[in-house]
């Protein structure tokens, strides 16, 4: 919410199901992410899709992260 005189980051929760490529109803992994917020962006965030982009991108970047460090091992 930026409406001015208040601002509150936006943030979103989400779940992640990984599903085999041939057979999209078998799921292989799920995870869930919870209060991923959105950059702040100095106050100027009026539009909430600019804002809602924002915590889908970090989500990812999250995701991508962790699926990097865990499938190296």
């Amino acid at each position: 919410m930026n409406v001015g005189v208040m601002r509150k980051n936006a943030y979103i929760n989400m779940v992640v199901e990984l599903v085999e490529t041939a057979n999209p109803e078998t799921i292989i992994g799920k995870a869930e992410l919870k209060k991923i917020q959105s950059v702040n962006m100095g106050g100027y965030d009026f539009d909430t899709g600019t804002r809602i982009q924002s915590c889908y991108d970090r989500a990812g970047d999250k995701f991508g992260n962790f699926i990097c460090k865990y499938m190296n091992k």
